[in-house]
Parts: C-alpha cells; structure tokens; sequence
C-alpha cells in the first residue's frame, strides 16, 4: 500500500507532493478511478510544462465528465461582499455541503447604514417607511443591549468566569465578545453581510 497527497498548493516541506490545479487534480483523480495503473504512473503522463493539455486530453472522452468527478475538484472558494444576512444563512440552507462563514456578529458591530436599499430588497414603495422603522428599532434595541451588556462585563469582570491561567489576550477578545454575542440575535435579517463559501465542483 502506497500512500501519497495531492495537494493544490502543498506546504513548502512538502517537497516530493505534486502541485496540482483544481482542474488537473478532477481530470487525475478521474483517470485514476477508471484504471488500476497507480498514481504515480498517471502522474507522469502529465506534460507539466502544459498541464492544461492534459486536462483537455483527459476529459476529452465524455465518460468523463461524469458528475462524481465534480466532487474531486478540491475546494473552491466562493465569495459574496454585500450579501443580506438572510441570503448568507439561505445559501447553507441550500448547499448543506459546502463549508463557510459570514462575517461574524460575534466580532463585528452592525449598524443601521449596514441595510440595503427596500427596493433591492422587493420591499413594496408603500411600506418601504414602515419598513425603515422597524429596522430602526431592531437596530435600537441591538445597541441598546450592547451598550448595557457592554458596560455590566466592565464594571463586572468576573461575571465570565475566566480560568486565571487564561492569555491576555484571549481574555480582552471574551470580554469584548461579552456584548457583541448576546445582542447580536436584535440585527435583522436584511442587514449586509460577507459571506464566504468553499466546496467541490459538485457543491
């Protein structure tokens, strides 16, 4: 049995591991499942001065095209600037087998100039102020429990409960998390986000 890693950039010490694209990697790993020649044998068959020609030279038969294939494209990454937090948790919802993160509430303070426009949003002209109202009152409310929570773990250090031995630094991260993370669940949905996503070719 004969172990090897295939990585797309592999770590510098890595030296005898081949750099392989995303592509490149899907069209070895799809030869490789339809022989029993080992991976070193498919590996020198790829002119690496022109990788890509054997990317083409491989899928060139439609057999391999197959949609598993997809699923060995390593990860790729996907991101969204200006995302609703809605759209950000409803992408999850739809690819529960991609991988990611939005950015987080638990570091970042939200503010109301963080909404989008209603008509991006569909949000009917008629309603659009009653819109903006409760919107501003989520926002209210978010930076109200913030400013208390906030001000209650200065005065009150010891309401975290922090082991002595911790690290200065992760404990002045906790305490500015304190806030942050229980006032958080006020932001309303419609608020703008990053959002970052990796996954397969399949995903």
């Amino acid at each position: 049995m004969k172990v090897k890693a295939l990585g797309i950039c592999p770590p510098p010490y890595a030296k005898d591991n081949p750099i392989v694209t995303p592509e490149l990697l899907a069209s070895v790993l799809a030869r490789y499942s339809r022989s029993n020649k080992g991976i070193d044998e498919i590996l020198a068959s790829i002119d690496w001065k022109d990788p890509e020609s054997s990317v083409d030279r491989i899928f060139k038969f439609i057999d391999y095209g197959h949609a598993s294939i997809g699923g060995m494209t390593g990860g790729l990454p996907v991101v969204i600037d200006g995302c609703t937090m809605y759209l950000a948790y409803k992408i999850f919802e739809i690819a529960q087998l991609c991988d990611g993160q939005e950015s987080s509430t638990r570091y970042i303070k939200m503010e109301s100039s963080n909404l989008p426009e209603p008509s991006l949003l569909g949000i009917p002209e008629d309603i659009k102020e009653e819109w903006y109202e409760l919107m501003k009152l989520c926002f209210q409310c978010y930076g109200e429990v913030y400013s208390t929570l906030d001000d209650f773990i200065k005065n009150n250090p010891s309401a975290l409960s922090l082991p002595p031995d911790i690290d200065s630094k992760v404990a002045e991260r906790l305490y500015k998390n304190y806030a942050l993370d229980r006032a958080r669940y006020f932001i309303p949905f419609a608020t703008k986000t990053n959002a970052a996503y990796i996954m397969t070719g399949r995903v």
